[in-house]
């Protein structure tokens, strides 16, 4: 703190930032110095102006005896207004010395944002999975993987649809890629293979070989995970589960477990923009036990990490390492000490990557700078991997987490619905419960509100019937472009009392298992969803099946989901949401807006740590 004794201060505010590869990367606005800002009335002084860090390109609040006296550069006269107004419930001799300045706006980090082509024709196909021999201990185990004309009722996975297709199509290449801890494959290249569809309804499909280990017991039950790619960009997946046999005549053949397929299995469009890096992130059958896949566009040849998959074991259940790491995160007050645990926590994530990673990301940072985009693709729904941070050890200057220097989102590598590679333009509908007693939130009001006046968005009815009634019922005109719920919640399994989980309406609660087979608005215009309430990103295990808001949409064809996976109490969280969702009306990637919103505010407060972003980093509202 400045101070010479006397009731002097200065309070310093600046847009931080580095040069890293000859790119600025951004560290939002830093505030330094002044009063102890833990402390009110400067705590919710210090969150009321960060709330306007957008408009600020530099602040001081210098202080002598009992006069406050403001300096530096603002984007509006009305944000100099809103500063004195701020600083006047402190200080009645006040001088507002605020230069306002023209704003501008950075260039998009990608700049390609050519239309795709249009549409000439589409093809609809269904995942397949088939057993070629008994699954027994020690033994040579033959498998093929096929986008086949029919259903397969032993491979968990939707209805595959390739859309884009030019007139006179000759062959569409899907890549194919497999992860299983029973079978051990020679080398990580025999995991991978292509599928050939043909216009005549027929396909050529990807065959395996691998050796189930020699430690599996009979009985047991293994999944085969598969994921599907087109031109590098994450299409989709489907599992198939396998039973070990005991002997020769044990079993039958090709015999699996079988639940309940998704309705959307994988997409695969044809012109889509690829991510620069593609992180799969893979739990098999042993809790814990994590198979990473690295993938880029740019082929393995300019680069020194030659291994591009590994397997990792955090030593036990993925949810206790995700709840040991963030089970604080909820407690952090707003000010300056959460930036430390969160690195903290973003290093500890960092360790528990593989060699392969760590090696691929710094050659990539090398080569690209900070700003490249990463999609990652997982069936653990506990570990943020997007916050790990690189330690000293890394081999590059200037690490910081991974979401606050890159574009990412997540998706499902289960079979929650295929990834949509754009999002629709169209209405915006918000449900704000007003609670009769007396627990409303005022700034979900005002969020909502905000939403209203300037984006034009429609109110919904926040009742049970009202909500659920709105996901279920097909209406003509414009597409839902955006879906955003701003209110009270409890994760799966932490309610107060029977059914006090998931959504709070005025009149009750509605849960993410009413997300069914009745649900159509995302299956009929790819809603963009944002859930902005205590804890609504948290996912479970529920009988193998990632549980949880993120999911049960996406396995009803919603184009993406925003929430936070841990409780956002205080009010920069309607700033994170609402400067995600109007960088993205404006045509920036999924991955761009809430690498800025992230940004924007991270120096005021841990909550836009806690949002996790789920979709395609490459989409964009068209």
């Amino acid at each position: 703190m400045t101070t010479d004794g006397l009731g002097h201060w200065n309070w310093a505010w600046r847009k931080g930032g580095v040069m890293d590869a000859g790119t600025y990367v951004a560290f939002g606005l830093v505030d330094t110095d002044g009063p102890p800002v833990e402390d009110q009335p400067w705590s919710g002084i210090r969150s009321s102006v960060y709330k306007l860090a957008r408009e600020i390109f530099a602040l001081d609040v210098r202080l002598a005896g009992k006069a406050l006296t403001l300096s530096g550069r603002v984007t509006s006269e009305k944000v100099k207004a809103r500063l004195e107004a701020i600083f006047r419930t402190v200080a009645d001799n006040l001088r507002n010395e605020v230069e306002v300045t023209a704003p501008f706006e950075c260039a998009s980090l990608v700049t390609d944002r050519t239309a795709s082509s249009v549409t000439s024709g589409s093809l609809c196909r269904y995942p397949s999975v088939t057993l070629e021999d008994d699954a027994r201990a020690g033994e040579a185990f033959r498998f093929e993987v096929d986008l086949a004309s029919a259903p397969d009722d032993a491979t968990e996975g939707g209805a595959v649809e390739l859309k884009d297709l030019p007139a006179g199509w000759t062959e569409v290449l899907v890549d194919v890629e497999v992860f299983c801890d029973a079978i051990i494959f020679e080398k990580p290249s025999d995991r991978m293979g292509v599928i050939k569809v043909l216009p005549d309804g027929s396909s050529r499909p990807a065959s395996f070989e691998g050796l189930i280990k020699p430690e599996a017991r009979a009985g047991d039950t293994y999944k085969i995970t598969v994921t599907f790619e087109q031109a590098d960009r994450h299409a989709g997946s489907a599992v198939r589960r396998i039973r070990i046999s005991e002997g020769p005549e044990a079993g039958v053949r090709g015999k699996a477990a079988v639940v309940p397929a998704a309705v959307r299995g994988v997409e695969l469009v044809r012109d889509a923009q690829a991510p620069l890096l593609t992180v799969k992130i893979i739990e098999g059958s042993t809790p814990g036990v994590l198979h990473w896949s690295l993938r880029t566009p740019l082929g393995n040849a300019p680069f020194k990490t030659t291994d591009w998959s590994e397997e990792t074991n955090l030593r036990g259940e993925t949810s206790g390492f995700a709840r040991s790491l963030l089970e604080r995160c909820p407690h952090l007050q707003p000010g300056r000490t959460h930036l430390s645990v969160m690195r903290g926590i973003g290093e500890r994530i960092w360790k528990a990557t593989p060699r392969c990673f760590k090696g691929l990301y710094a050659e990539m940072r090398d080569m690209h700078g900070p700003r490249f985009p990463i999609q990652i693709v997982t069936n653990d729904p506990h570990v943020p991997w997007e916050m790990m941070h690189p330690d000293g050890e890394a081999g590059f200057a200037d690490p910081d987490h991974l979401f606050m220097t890159h574009p990412v989102a997540r998706w499902f590598a289960s079979n929650e619905g295929g990834m949509r590679s754009g999002l629709p333009r169209g209405r915006i509908v918000t449900f704000v419960p007003d609670y009769a007693d007396g627990t409303a939130l005022p700034e979900a009001a005002q969020e909502g509100q905000r939403l209203v006046s300037e984006h034009r968005a429609e109110c919904g009815e926040a009742t049970r019937d009202g909500f659920t009634g709105f996901l279920g019922q097909s209406r003509p005109g414009a597409p839902v472009s955006i879906l955003h719920f701003a209110g009270h919640a409890n994760p799966p399994a932490e309610g107060s009392g029977y059914g006090e989980e998931g959504l709070r309406m005025t009149d009750g609660w509605v849960s993410h298992l009413e997300v069914h087979g009745g649900v159509i608005l995302g299956m009929k215009d790819g809603t963009f969803v944002v859930l902005n309430a205590c804890s609504a990103g948290v996912a479970n295990h529920t009988l193998g099946v990632v549980g949880g808001w993120p999911a049960s949409l996406a396995s009803r064809g919603f184009g993406g989901v925003l929430a936070p996976i841990w409780a956002v109490n205080d009010d920069l969280a309607s700033s994170v949401v609402l400067d995600q969702v109007t960088a993205l009306l404006k045509g920036k990637t999924l991955g761009e807006t809430m690498l800025e919103a992230r940004v924007c505010y991270r120096n005021a407060s841990a909550a836009p740590y806690a949002y996790l972003c789920h979709g395609d980093v490459m989409a964009r509202a068209s």
